[in-house]
């Protein structure tokens, strides 16, 4: 699979919708549990079960994607989990003991509608 961007056109990330990207789910000896999208460097999902990681994560590829739309920068295509698997070896830190699985997460614009509402 090609690695080719969307163009830099994009104009809102409604357009993005569906859009599904790999992510390495990292369970920690500790008990935490992270979500990496091993192409994306703008944040990492966590919580401390999977549910909440891949929520979180869903949370973080929403916002990063839509900061990328508003800068006008390129999207990239998703990764298939193979090549995602190898981008994810260069972030490894060796003697870290973590359990890794992958999943994949979808663009939905909807997780950015929710705002904080002060108290």
């Amino acid at each position: 699979m090609s690695q080719e961007s969307h163009s830099s056109h994009l104009t809102s990330l409604e357009e993005l919708r569906g859009k599904a990207y790999p992510v390495c789910v990292r369970k920690h000896r500790d008990g935490r549990v992270s979500a990496v999208f091993p192409q994306f460097s703008f944040g990492i999902g966590a919580g401390t079960t999977e549910a909440e990681a891949l929520q979180d994560a869903e949370e973080i590829l929403a916002l990063g994607l839509q900061c990328l739309v508003e800068h006008g920068e390129g999207i990239p295509a998703p990764l298939e989990t193979g090549p995602a698997q190898v981008l994810m070896r260069e972030w490894n830190l060796p003697g870290v003991g973590v359990e890794e699985s992958w999943a994949t997460v979808q663009v939905r614009p909807e997780c950015l509608l929710a705002e904080v509402v002060p108290s």
